[in-house]
């Protein structure tokens, strides 16, 4: 197949065209060697890996632009223009025929199965849709496996067949995950990507890919046609009307269609590709309408949800077949009808049976919640630097640090260690303060009787910090240990022989950023504090006043005063503009001092008030200042935060799939992905200021505006649960991130005094250079840190659990302050 492009390039014409010419030539690079070249040869020129799938997709898809190029703009729309062309190169191949074989040439009424002529195009389609299902799909039993099937001997029945077997034991979030690997797989490398510069989110691609699903899918859904629907107040022709849904009813099944065919291929358009698509199937008559640039429905707004079962529906058959998320009421009773060789009542307890596949039970029920935030918490136990105390819970972990800040004529015991080393570094340990007492200010109330043991954690750190903050006039000490000394040795902490350097920030050498977080964490921990015990309070503000004067009247940033003690490990990247915005915040919302107010006012500009950032963490602040600051529009109607809660739904609305700001990345498995080195830190983080934002936007309205999407309060807490159960477990690899949470979790975790053996059961101290050999140990750490978060999976859902592999298995506090709000605000409000 050889094709010319220099005609094509050198045509004037409607922006249409130039998209289309864009498209071919994006396709040209996508499957072939050369790029963007005047002549090619698909044969000659193109990957030597390429299936025959892909060369008749190429050639399909270039025929289709093709036709579309000399189609008569001035003469008629684009779109009548481009739907005949279709239809015109549809009649002319025979590469899509899926013939109805039924005398009128429709699909049967409703209760009669369609008879179709499938083409040796369509089977090819079938076979290698079944073959990718058939490798997720439950293993056959003992002795029960066949012949394998070749590619001839599959249809649409083993395809639907192989549908059926993905479907058993898992529920309905995992069936959903299976469809998009299977997808994925059927991509060339840079395909999602490809089509994002190709087909960004406008009217003409949207369309563009309706008038392509028609021709292209009917060997999947049967026939159907490009109709006009409304999107965002706008007439276009973006639909497709599918007659009667081939997989429905050749299935019967409510849940197959939801959680095998219109969730999954939903997210895909949506996330992957970044094309809205919003799926809409009629379960009377078994029609489905496709609407392609609207944003499809959180599931639980979405009506697919409460959809009930078929029952009795493939006449001479009596199957049931169960809704998207529920069990039928009598399926136990009419188990034998169901076409499976699995019929006992065990199994249905197992959800192991195909006619309760689709099953969705909640991952994970108030108890298990309950258990996580416990554990989320003890984690910072094993985390103390000082004299432990005699309720200590973590029993392998023994007293450290003693005499930190002797040498400087200072008492610093006390503190955390921040993750997997023996440093007390200020920056990340007055954050993870600040979330923590943001956790119990927001969520405390849904604690139980672990609230002591949240205020405990607090308390342990706002000790430390009221001595760095108050031990010398007009200095703040930001940190304890040298972290390059640190590095080169692998010991527990109560043996540590590095030199424990004491760093501050003084007025000659100032740390703006720094200061401002302490200020902050001490300012929010006096929330926490102010009923249970208003003496503390009082002094943890007065102190957080102090240090956020400090910080603002020396301007700069530690990084720049401290170099290379605090860099590359905890540099200021962001600067120290967004902690001093933040401080004033926290400072304002405990005091409800008006001056504050007023500075946030006067210096907000310059501080980046006006900036919209996507990265919540210990370096950047200024999503959670935002949000924080949006309390007061939507909880008080306070006309002067109303700006940060515009800048909150930025934000949020960045998070959302569809929506019109969406750029958040996903992985295959639905988890948040920021980055390859601690990405549950992001994780976290976000699913705090969700829950955060949605009990906020609940006392004003409960939704807000996307553009042309309406998003809910609810739909956030969807969106935050799916990030949470996503860490405890119900994801690719079946693990839990937390440690010591559910059967499956990492035990080669980089930590140093988790994978030496405790002070209990080897007394004897383990030189600096002796620990190397646990370091790299393939055996489990002998210590459990129980509840730490690990960095967590790579893009892919894929993690390796080693211990050297400190990207992904190295646990932190700032993982975890923030995970105690979210999994707090889950164990009370899980049904």
């Amino acid at each position: 197949m050889d094709l010319s492009f220099k005609s094509l390039r050198n045509q004037k014409a409607h922006p249409g065209l130039r998209t289309s010419q864009q498209f071919l030539f994006g396709l040209q690079s996508l499957y072939c060697k050369k790029s963007r070249q005047e002549t090619f040869s698909l044969k000659s020129d193109c990957k030597p890996l390429i299936s025959s799938f892909q060369v008749v997709h190429f050639e399909f898809m270039v025929a289709l632009i093709s036709s579309f190029q000399v189609a008569h703009f001035n003469s008629n729309p684009p779109q009548q223009n481009l739907r005949r062309n279709l239809l015109q190169h549809h009649r002319r191949t025979s590469l899509i025929r899926c013939g109805i074989a039924e005398a009128s040439g429709q699909p049967a009424p409703v209760g009669q199965k369609t008879k179709y002529n499938d083409g040796l195009f369509e089977k090819l389609f079938m076979t290698l849709f079944a073959r990718k299902m058939e490798k997720f799909g439950a293993p056959a039993k003992a002795g029960g496996a066949g012949k394998e099937k070749g590619w001839l001997d599959y249809n649409y029945e083993s395809f639907v067949d192989a549908s059926k077997k993905v479907m058993q034991g898992r529920n309905r979030i995992q069936q959903q995950q299976v469809v998009r690997q299977v997808l994925l797989s059927m991509l060339p490398p840079g395909a999602p990507e490809q089509f994002r510069k190709l087909f960004p989110p406008t009217r003409w691609a949207e369309e563009f890919n309706a008038a392509l699903t028609v021709p292209f899918f009917q060997w999947l859904v049967g026939p159907s046609e490009v109709i006009e629907v409304e999107v965002n107040g706008v007439k276009q022709r973006s639909g497709v009307l599918i007659k009667k849904c081939r997989y429905l009813e050749n299935s019967g099944c409510v849940g197959m269609c939801v959680n095998m065919c219109k969730i999954p291929t939903q997210d895909f358009f949506t996330n992957e590709f970044g094309l809205p698509l919003t799926m809409n199937p009629n379960f009377e008559d078994m029609s489905c309408e496709m609407i392609y640039g609207q944003a499809p429905p959180a599931f639980e707004d979405d009506p697919v949800a409460k959809q009930p079962c078929f029952a009795n529906i493939c006449g001479t058959r009596s199957i049931l077949f169960c809704s998207p998320t529920q069990f039928c009421e009598s399926a136990r009773d009419q188990i034998s009808s169901c076409n499976s060789t699995t019929t006992d009542a065990e199994s249905l307890d197992k959800g192991s049976h195909p006619c309760i596949a689709d099953l969705q039970l909640d991952a994970f029920t108030p108890q298990d919640y309950a258990d996580a935030l416990d554990k989320s918490i003890l984690f910072f136990e094993g985390q103390r630097s000082g004299k432990l105390p005699a309720d200590q819970r973590l029993a392998w972990r023994a007293d450290s640090g003693l005499s930190d800040g002797t040498t400087y004529h200072v008492n610093l015991v006390g503190g955390y260690y921040d993750a997997g080393d023996n440093v007390k570094f200020g920056l990340p340990m007055a954050f993870t303060t600040t979330l923590l007492a943001w956790s119990v200010i927001e969520f405390g109330s849904s604690m139980g009787n672990q609230i002591h043991n949240a205020k405990s954690a607090i308390r342990w750190s706002t000790d430390y910090l009221l001595k760095a903050a108050t031990a010398t006039p007009d200095t703040l000490y930001v940190q304890v240990g040298d972290p390059n000394m640190d590095h080169r040795c692998w010991e527990r902490p109560e043996d540590m022989d590095t030199p424990r350097t004491v760093y501050k920030v003084t007025a000659q050498n100032p740390g703006s950023d720094v200061e401002a977080e302490t200020a902050a964490a001490l300012a929010a921990a006096s929330i926490v504090f102010r009923d249970s015990d208003p003496r503390y309070s009082s002094k943890l503000l007065g102190t957080a006043m102090k240090v956020f004067s400090f910080a603002d009247r020396y301007r700069g940033s530690y990084s720049e005063s401290l170099s290379s003690a605090v860099c590359p490990f905890y540099c200021s990247y962001s600067g120290y503009h967004d902690e001093l915005l933040w401080g004033a915040s926290w400072l304002h919302r405990a005091s409800q001092n008006v001056s504050y107010l007023n500075y946030i006012q006067s210096n907000g500009h310059t501080l980046g008030a006006e900036d919209d950032d996507y990265s919540f963490s210990w370096d950047d602040k200024r999503p959670g200042t935002k949000v924080l600051l949006s309390k007061g529009f939507l909880e008080s109607s306070q006309p002067e935060f109303l700006t940060f809660k515009s800048h909150s739904d930025n934000y949020i609305c960045s998070l959302i799939p569809g929506s019109s700001s969406f750029q958040a990345q996903y992985t295959p498995g639905g988890l948040l992905y920021k980055g390859s080195e601690s990405n549950l830190q992001y994780v976290t983080s976000t699913t705090f200021l969700l829950l955060t934002y949605a009990k906020y936007l609940s006392s004003n309205g409960g939704e807000t505006s996307c553009g042309g999407t309406t998003v809910t309060a609810e739909s956030l807490v969807a969106q935050a649960k799916k990030q949470v159960d996503y860490i405890l477990g119900d994801n690719p690899q079946k693990m839990s991130y937390m440690v010591g949470f559910g059967e499956k979790y990492p035990h080669h975790v980089h930590h140093r005094g988790s994978s030496v053996p405790g002070v209990k059961s080897h007394p004897a101290r383990i030189p600096c250079g002796d620990g190397f050999q646990y370091l790299y140990s393939g055996s489990p750490n002998p210590n459990v840190l129980v509840g730490a978060i690990l960095g967590g999976p790579d893009s892919r859902d894929e993690f390796a659990d080693a211990r050297s592999n400190y990207q992904q298995s190295e646990p932190a506090t700032y993982i975890n302050a923030p995970f105690v709000g979210a999994v707090a605000f889950f164990a009370a409000t899980t049904t």
